[in-house]
């Protein structure tokens, strides 16, 4: 029985021993097929992650590719840019606002004379900008960025390295954030120094003299019609000098015209001498010359700038080894009392300057409204004496000449009238200035010298031989070249 009983319990034992070990080796089958799977989904996934990574790194690959050749490209962009840069005539800038840098091209630095260092400095542009015109360059500038504009353009000058000044017109245009907020300016400067140079000279020849270097008639009339429309708002006065020099025609007819234009160079430094802040002078044209003085109304004023200028022509000088003393005749006017236009200024004091020609010369005269009555008069006559030539209005009468101690009639006086159809017989001394002051004189002279030659002859045809003919010669025919030919012509 015992041995029964232990057999049992050993069976029993066994099939226990069994069981735990199907157990255990049950879990453990269990645990190797769980970790199996989870090593196979691992291993799943690591080929998912490598075939995913394969395929990452072929497509950086193809974007390090394209990466490459954008830079290629862009080098080669900027290489272009730069050949261009560097082959254009105009200078390339650009202005980051936000980072505070400037970039200019090469041809800056060949037109400047600056380094590229010396002009880092973001603000240092503004530095070598013209002070006169700084602060439009600024507003300029400020207006493009605030109200947008694209394209503005406007010149200036700007200081080169050797301390002169370079003209640039300037073509700008901005880019602006999504906020609207300027972020940089860029375009290009022009050099227009040479444009510039050419204005000022075309400017030069327009508006002033090429021989005293004043200003010219053509300056003189914008600057006197600006002064009148400033004397309108201001209700002030200025005056006009017309100045002529006295006999100048003689010195150009006895010493040539090259020291005739010495003579009116020195005439203009002498007025420039003499001026003052109210104060300009010109030349009219000729030997005529005219001062403005400004802000005057005052006759003892001007009479004392009247004294001045014939005191300083009146020291000696020396023109080609020739002494000159200069005397001149002028006429002032006041604005608005003589005239209210430019043209009407001028033609009245030329009138009260011929008047100080009839009062002997080196004076001034004051106009007055008389005076416009005459100078009608003596045009009127200066147009008729004209028609007088050609339509033969002019007579001669002879005068004879009685010796005292011999008697008898000794020669004749050639004495001119002229038979005007309105007004009848009129005496020399009513028009024979006229005829000086328009030229006239040297065609009446030639007449009256042939026609008293032709009375001469039919004296002499007639018998009487042993006589003369005298006739009176303007000065401004004893002055001419060929006057003594002409005498030989018809004695």
């Amino acid at each position: 029985m015992e041995i029964y009983s232990a057999l049992i319990y050993f069976v029993i034992a066994l099939i226990v021993f069994l069981l735990i070990l199907v157990s255990v080796l049950s879990r453990n089958i269990y645990l190797r097929t769980k970790a199996e799977k989870e090593l196979m989904i691992k291993n799943e996934e690591v080929t998912a992650i490598y075939e995913e990574m394969a395929s990452s790194d072929e497509e950086l690959k193809e974007n390090l590719q394209v990466l490459i050749e954008n830079q290629e490209q862009l080098r080669r962009s900027e290489q272009r840019y730069r050949i261009v840069a560097e082959s254009t005539m105009d200078i390339i800038w650009e202005g980051d606002l936000v980072a505070k840098k400037r970039f200019f091209s090469e041809k800056l630095y060949d037109i400047l004379g600056y380094k590229s260092w010396e002009m880092e400095p973001f603000n240092a542009w503004f530095d070598i900008v013209h002070p006169e015109d700084i602060e439009r360059v600024k507003k300029n500038i400020k207006k493009q960025i605030q109200e947008k504009i694209a394209i503005e353009s406007f010149e200036y000058r700007v200081k080169s390295k050797n301390e002169c000044y370079k003209w640039l017109r300037s073509n700008t245009k901005c880019e602006f954030d999504e906020n609207g907020s300027a972020t940089v300016v860029f375009g290009a400067f022009t050099d227009i120094t040479k444009i510039k140079d050419q204005q000022e000279k075309i400017n030069y020849l327009a508006y002033y003299d090429s021989i005293t270097g004043l200003p010219n008639r053509v300056k003189l009339c914008e600057i006197v019609t600006e002064e009148i429309e400033k004397c309108e708002e201001t209700n002030k006065k200025f005056a006009l000098f017309f100045m002529d020099l006295d006999n100048f025609k003689f010195v150009n007819d006895s010493y040539g015209h090259s020291t005739g234009d010495k003579l009116l160079v020195y005439v203009g430094e002498r007025l420039s001498e003499i001026r003052n802040e109210n104060t300009m002078a010109f030349r009219l044209g000729g030997d005529e010359f005219i001062i403005l003085i400004k802000d005057t109304l005052d006759k003892s004023e001007v009479e004392l700038y009247s004294k001045t200028l014939i005191e300083t022509l009146a020291t000696p000088t020396f023109i080609n080894g020739n002494m000159f003393r200069i005397t001149h005749s002028s006429g002032i006017v006041f604005y608005p009392s003589n005239g209210t236009t430019f043209e009407e200024l001028l033609k009245n004091a030329d009138t009260a300057m011929y008047k100080s020609k009839e009062l002997g010369k080196n004076t001034h005269t004051f106009y007055k409204k008389t005076m416009g009555d005459t100078a009608m008069e003596k045009a009127k006559m200066q147009e008729n004496l004209h028609r007088a030539i050609e339509n033969d209005e002019f007579v001669l009468y002879y005068q004879p000449i009685i010796g005292v101690e011999q008697g008898g009639i000794h020669g004749f006086e050639a004495l001119i009238r002229w038979r005007q159809p309105e007004n009848g017989l009129i005496f020399p001394d009513k028009f024979i200035r006229a005829a000086e002051e328009n030229g006239s004189i040297i065609q009446i002279g030639k007449w009256v010298i042939i026609n008293a030659c032709k009375y001469a002859k039919s004296v002499y045809d007639s018998g009487f031989t042993n006589f003369y003919v005298s006739v009176n010669v303007s000065a401004l025919q004893l002055l001419q070249k060929r006057f003594y030919r002409f005498c030989l012509k018809y004695s």
